[in-house]
């Protein structure tokens, strides 16, 4: 489990009712939440975030949430959450976000580009591209984000403000009165999005004993780091009921999500492994 403890800081105008004042955090805290929870659907679709209010105070509210990661895969634990530097790439992406946001103020598909290619960076930073079945926050998703912290400090004075207070004493402010000039239509107009789903035969050459990584297969001359996303197949790995042997290759089903933008232009591409249909015995010098 990776535990993030965060302090919310509304600081509030002393002549607001108490009821604008609780309606208006409670925005602020599902704009958070929606902005963790879209990062972690980045990495994998099967982290879960949780959370739970450690404790509250008055004068200006000020509530302590402890949220955590889960891996919800069945049997496969969350080993794998241990090398990667979660807390600094969510807190990191959440600045990334926010300091986007309050440059612009005016935010147009400009700013959804940017924000998507700084988080795109990040993840290559903290390595989390290497792990699991990554793939970019989609933009429509994005604007989804800025609308929810749009709304949450839409209705503030200019004495009110907003703050994420990080464990390590660092301080985000949530920008006030941003005008969102950007729609999904204007998103899908520049990009175009590609599913399939294909059976293909990959050479093992990296299996991953310890399911904390993507495994590493040889197509042709080239090396890629594709997820197994068979749980079952996945937990028969891991308790040694199959048995694999250099050389070996799996048939299976791979799944690929590709973006393009409006030139026709990869933008980026996701590839997972949906179903393990068969282990084909190979030559030990063929890895």
């Amino acid at each position: 489990m990776n535990e993030i403890i965060r302090e919310i800081r509304f600081e509030y105008s002393k002549t607001k009712k108490p009821k604008d004042i609780f309606n208006e955090y409670t925005l602020m805290l599902i704009a958070f939440e929606k902005t963790e929870t879209e990062m972690l659907k980045s990495i994998s679709t099967s982290l879960q975030y949780k959370s739970t209010l450690e404790s509250i105070e008055t004068g200006s509210i000020v509530a302590k949430i402890k949220s955590w990661i889960e891996d919800d895969e069945p049997n496969l634990g969350n080993e794998k959450l241990g090398n990667l530097d979660f807390k600094n790439y969510l807190s990191d992406g959440i600045k990334t976000i926010v300091n986007n946001l309050s440059q612009d103020k005016n935010i147009t598909a400009n700013t959804i580009d940017k924000i998507s290619s700084d988080l795109n960076n990040l993840a290559e930073q903290y390595k989390i591209t290497d792990a699991f079945s990554y793939a970019p926050i989609q933009k429509k998703n994005l604007i989804e984000i800025s609308n929810s912290i749009r709304e949450a400090t839409s209705n503030l004075s200019n004495d009110e403000n907003v703050y994420l207070l990080e464990e390590n004493g660092s301080s985000i402010e949530l920008p006030k009165k941003i005008n969102i000039q950007v729609s999904e239509k204007d998103i899908n107009s520049k990009e175009r999005i590609i599913e399939n789903e294909i059976e293909q035969i990959l050479k093992i050459k990296k299996p991953d004993y310890i399911a904390d990584s993507a495994w590493e297969f040889k197509i042709g001359r080239k090396v890629k780091n594709i997820k197994i996303e068979d749980t079952n197949w996945i937990n028969q790995f891991l308790n040694k009921e199959i048995k694999l042997y250099p050389g070996d290759s799996l048939r299976c089903k791979v799944f690929t999500v590709e973006e393009y933008d409006k030139l026709g232009t990869l933008v980026t591409s996701k590839v997972s492994i949906t179903k393990v249909l068969e282990i084909i015995e190979g030559n030990e010098k063929d890895v």
